[in-house]
């Protein structure tokens, strides 16, 4: 069943109930059905790729400017960056100094000579002829519903990235400077990114640590919440249906009806609690149903995850091979 239609049928069952307070409600519900379980849709898979740093050339910077002038060399090192990676998802900085990210970046002169834009005034040690570092320290979510990580996995050195000990505080203790630079071992949340005109403005944004001057592939394992309906034509992604959607949406509409009595004559002629009691019951049976249609191709994914290590505390599963499998089974 679409959007619309689901929709048209909440509308039905609850006088006074506008268009945009169903669709409101149908999400509602939606949000609410993706937290009570852990559905298979939600599983992912994905990656990182680390880039090279670039060191190449000279820089001039300006104290109070936002603009940072390349010389030719500088500039044809970024242009030999692969078209893979987005300039804009980098950060520059003078060594053990600021991190500063690029947003936009420029091109003019002869030989060609580029201008980076970076996402503040420049308040570092300012002038021409200035080494520099260009890198990417900080990652985004593979998704902007991203909800966690499973695991992170280095094939290449053959380790997992440790996502759930260390926070920002943990790094400014250890290297307020970012200066100790090798393979990372740790993916450690950093902010929401609001970098103006980034791809992915509003994804949470994650630093490797140590940060990562190389270029190596990092697997990404990770649960994301789920597509909320916007298109009428919109579905609900399988196992779900609209029964289920129905039953939580119907939970939602009536406690709205309840709540407003006082204000519509048409609402006090129902019980509303007891009708919120009656879909409460539906929306469990149904909700155990579609957990159990779903619960082997969830335990398929997560077997390609497990491992156990008693030496660190780290919320993996365990498998059979005792590490991430690249496979889509074990």
């Amino acid at each position: 069943m679409a959007f619309e239609d689901l929709t048209a049928e909440v509308r039905g069952w609850v006088p006074k109930a506008a268009l945009p307070l169903s669709e409101t409600l149908v999400n509602r519900a939606l949000n609410k059905i993706y937290d009570a379980s852990t559905w298979s849709f939600q599983l992912c898979t994905g990656g990182y790729q680390t880039p090279d740093e670039v060191t190449a050339g000279t820089i001039t910077t300006t104290l109070g400017s936002n603009q940072i002038v390349l010389d030719a060399i500088a500039t044809a090192a970024i242009l030999d960056i692969p078209n893979y990676f987005f300039l804009t998802q980098f950060q520059i900085r003078l060594p053990a100094y600021n991190l500063y990210n690029v947003i936009a970046v420029s091109y003019a002169g002869m030989p060609t000579i580029a201008t980076i834009t970076i996402d503040r005034p420049w308040v570092e040690p300012a002038g021409a002829g200035q080494t520099y570092q260009l890198y990417q320290a900080y990652y985004p979510a593979p998704v902007q519903d991203f909800k966690r990580w499973l695991t992170v996995r280095d094939f290449t050195n053959a380790i997992y990235l440790d996502f759930w000990s260390w926070k920002q505080d943990d790094l400014a203790t250890l290297d307020p400077q970012r200066t100790v630079f090798q393979n990372p071992d740790h993916i450690v949340p950093y902010q929401v990114d609001n970098r103006p005109g980034s791809s992915t403005l509003g994804f949470m944004l994650f630093e490797m640590y140590p940060q990562p001057l190389i270029a190596l592939p990092y697997a990404t394992y990770y649960v994301r919440r789920g597509p909320l309906l916007v298109k009428p034509t919109d579905t609900v992604p399988w196992p779900l249906d609209e029964e289920i959607v129905m039953h939580r949406a119907k939970m939602l509409m009536y406690e709205w009806a309840e709540a407003n009595q006082g204000r519509y004559a048409e609402l006090q002629k129902s019980d509303w609690r007891f009708l919120m009691e009656a879909a409460s019951a539906e929306f469990k049976d149904k909700l155990m149903d579609i957990r159990k249609l779903d619960r082997d191709i969830c335990d398929s994914f997560i077997r390609t995850l497990k491992r156990v290590n008693p030496m660190v505390g780290a919320p993996y599963f365990s498998a059979i091979t005792g590490q991430a499998s690249v496979g889509a089974f074990r």
